[in-house]
C-alpha cells in the first residue's frame, strides 16, 4: 500500500471514531478520542467536520515530523520505518512553521495552558 494511501486510510479510521457534540453557546464540537488534545469546532457539523480533518491532518504530519509514535488505529499502524521515511514528504515551511503544538499527555496540555493563560 502507497504509504500516501496509508495516511490517508489512517485519516479515515481516525473519523470513524469522532464525538461530535453540540455547544450550549451555539456551534458543534469535534473530538477522536484516539487524537489525544485535537479539538474542532464550527458553527454547523459539517464546518465542524472540516475543521476537524484540517486538525487531524496537521495532527499526524506534526506527530510524524517530530517522530512520535502514532496511536494505532483499527489496525493501521503508520509508526513503521518505511512509512515515516516516505511521510517525510513534507516541506520545510511546514516542519519550521507555525502548526501549533503537540501534546503527548494530559500533563503536557494541562501545562500548556497553565503558560498560555500567563501569556507565554
Amino acid at each position: 500500500m502507497p504509504t500516501q494511501s496509508m495516511i490517508d486510510a489512517y485519516l479515515r479510521a481516525l473519523l470513524q471514531h469522532v464525538k461530535i457534540e453540540p455547544l450550549d453557546e451555539g456551534g458543534y464540537q469535534a473530538t477522536v478520542p484516539e487524537a489525544f488534545g485535537v479539538v474542532a469546532s464550527g458553527d454547523d457539523p459539517r464546518e465542524c467536520a472540516n475543521d476537524l480533518r484540517r486538525r487531524l491532518e496537521r495532527w499526524i504530519r506534526t506527530r510524524m515530523a517530530r517522530g512520535v509514535p502514532l496511536p494505532v488505529v483499527d489496525g493501521i499502524d503508520p509508526n513503521g520505518e518505511f512509512e515515516r521515511l516516505v511521510a517525510d514528504y513534507h516541506d520545510a515551511a511546514f516542519v519550521n512553521g507555525d502548526h501549533g503544538e503537540v501534546f503527548l499527555s494530559d500533563a503536557d496540555f494541562r501545562a500548556a495552558l497553565a503558560r498560555w493563560a500567563k501569556g507565554g
